[in-house]
């Protein structure tokens, strides 16, 4: 009998642990123990980190970074991420921290029109991207005027750092504007900007200008490309 009571308990011991622990989820649990998951960016508004685990943190990532610059915020990406079937549309403006961890993102799929395209479309002069990778998919932008540049990590670069970088990806550029510049890495430098240590081993396409880290550059300041 007791030995049956006993294996009672245990098994509703067993159950209980893998249930939400006093109404939070097991993202929000982790949260409570660390550095909280992008998922819940709004939940920690005051928190100046952030990690990215999964495909829907990326895609949470892209949302947020429609009206988000991310200013004063480290984004932690701690493992590779296949967004094969997921809707990705780049962030408008990063101003902050994004660490890949030396990780990929991998089949990321990018089509924009009238805008810069890239895992980031903007970055401004507080934006570093480093250890981060593009393995596969594909970047394709359209465009009709002299106002957007593509690149599979950043479309352009208004100073800035990218380091430790690289993409397999293809890059497409395309539109009714001759001089539209594309590169593998970064599309386009205003004002200056650091591109470190990073490479690139896939295609890319523009209608003039078109180069494997930088397709474009102006006005630097103290930019370099590769090291």
């Amino acid at each position: 009998m007791t030995k049956r009571v006993l294996s009672f308990f245990l098994s509703i011991a067993c159950l209980l642990s893998l249930c939400p622990v006093f109404g939070f989820t097991a993202v929000e649990a982790e949260a409570a123990e660390g550095i909280p998951d992008i998922l819940l960016y709004e939940k920690y508004p005051d928190s100046k980190e952030f990690r990215i685990s999964t495909s829907e943190g990326l895609v949470k990532f892209s949302q947020l970074g429609q009206t988000e610059t991310f200013a004063g915020k480290t984004l932690r990406m701690i493992c590779d991420i296949d967004m094969y079937g997921f809707s990705y549309t780049p962030p408008v403006l990063f101003s902050g921290i994004f660490d890949g961890g030396f990780h990929a993102v991998k089949r990321l799929t990018v089509t924009t029109s009238e805008a810069n395209c890239g895992f980031v479309g903007k970055m401004s002069s507080t934006g570093i991207l480093r250890n981060l990778g593009m393995e596969g998919g594909s970047f394709t932008a359209s465009c009709s005027k002299d106002n957007w540049r593509a690149g599979c990590l950043v479309g352009v670069m208004d100073r800035g750092l990218v380091e430790n970088c690289w993409s397999s990806s293809d890059i497409t550029i395309s539109g009714g504007y001759h001089s539209l510049s594309v590169g593998g890495i970064v599309g386009g430098m205003h004002n200056g900007g650091v591109i470190k240590n990073c490479y690139f081993a896939g295609t890319a396409k523009g209608i003039e200008v078109a180069a494997g880290i930088c397709g474009w550059g102006q006005g630097h300041y103290e930019g370099y490309v590769g090291q």
